[in-house]
């Protein structure tokens, strides 16, 4: 999947960093800028963007991102320009023209369409200073921009979903980060600890851990890209989304216990189960009354039975 942010990063790992950083929608004229001044015009609108570009950048060494008025969606694109600056401060802001001009042309780059950098094609280097880390994505680099700016609470603020574990100032400034992160919002009924949710996840965002007779299931929020493969794979349709989480949310509480369930080790496979099933997991039991026979996991019949019967 393609990730311009990381393009325009990598150029600017591999030159002097600006000064400024004028964002530019696409059908924006270009008004005069300053001579540390690096124009990107946007594939779109500044009301389509997120906080994650002008965040990442700052984080980056810009010492200002600066914006001008939208000719097509003037006020949507104000508004989400007022929530960066809640956010990040007055290193975003509106951009006003320059005392002196400065001589020629200004570099500008349209984002998805940033140049790979000489130095990187000559293999030079250079890109290990980056203070982001550019192996991560969009999603992960915007969280750890924010938490570099001082814009957002350490992630051993909060480790349980609950709104109260944050200060209310804290939650007011978070919330105005407005667009949703890439993690889903997840809910779970009915868990039986099998773990296989925890082996589908393709980010590993679900961890199940086993204390005494506890087992409980816990949402990396920050690691999770919302793929719902533990949606779509549990054997007892445990898990339901209501969406995306906002990004808020996720900065103040990056850890949430979706489920506690008591359970037991099968005597026979040492398997972990619920403990009101007995001291035999499901597949034991079936084993027990059929020697020779092969069992479906816990639920996975009725959940085939039950699509039978919708697609007929």
């Amino acid at each position: 999947m393609a990730d311009p942010t990381r393009q325009l990063l990598r150029w600017l790992a591999a030159h002097d960093v600006p000064g400024r950083v004028l964002l530019l929608c696409a059908d924006a004229p270009l008004p005069p800028v300053a001579r540390d001044t690096l124009v990107v015009r946007l594939p779109g609108c500044l009301k389509d963007t997120g906080i994650g570009l002008p965040a990442q950048l700052l984080a980056s060494g810009v010492g200002a991102v600066e914006v001008t008025a939208c000719p097509s969606a003037t006020e949507e694109a104000a508004a989400q320009v007022t929530g960066w600056t809640q956010v990040l401060g007055d290193r975003v802001r509106r951009h006003t023209a320059p005392p002196l001009l400065r001589r020629g042309r200004p570099t500008v780059l349209t984002l998805g369409q940033v140049p790979l950098p000489r130095r990187v094609v000559l293999g030079l280097g250079g890109l290990d200073a980056a203070p982001l880390d550019l192996d991560l994505d969009d999603a992960a680099r915007t969280i750890a921009a924010l938490r570099l700016l001082g814009a957002a609470p350490r992630p051993d603020a909060a480790t349980r979903a609950d709104s109260e574990d944050v200060a209310p100032p804290e939650r007011d400034v978070l919330a105005a980060a407005g667009p949703p992160s890439a993690a889903a919002a997840l809910a779970v009924d009915g868990c039986v600890a099998c773990g296989v949710c925890v082996r589908a996840c393709p980010h590993d965002a679900l961890v199940l851990d086993h204390d005494g007779d506890t087992s409980t299931l816990t949402h990396l929020r920050e690691d999770c890209r919302a793929e719902l493969e533990c949606l779509r794979l549990c054997p007892v349709d445990a898990f339901s989304t209501s969406g995306s989480l906002p990004l808020a949310d996720v900065l103040a509480v990056p850890t949430a216990v979706l489920a506690e369930v008591r359970t037991a080790t099968c005597e026979r496979c040492g398997a972990r189960h619920p403990a009101d099933e007995g001291p035999l997991c499901a597949t034991c039991r079936f084993r027990e009354g059929n020697a020779f026979g092969s069992s479906m996991p816990p639920g996975l019949a009725e959940r085939l039975a039950r699509r039978r019967d919708e697609s007929t």
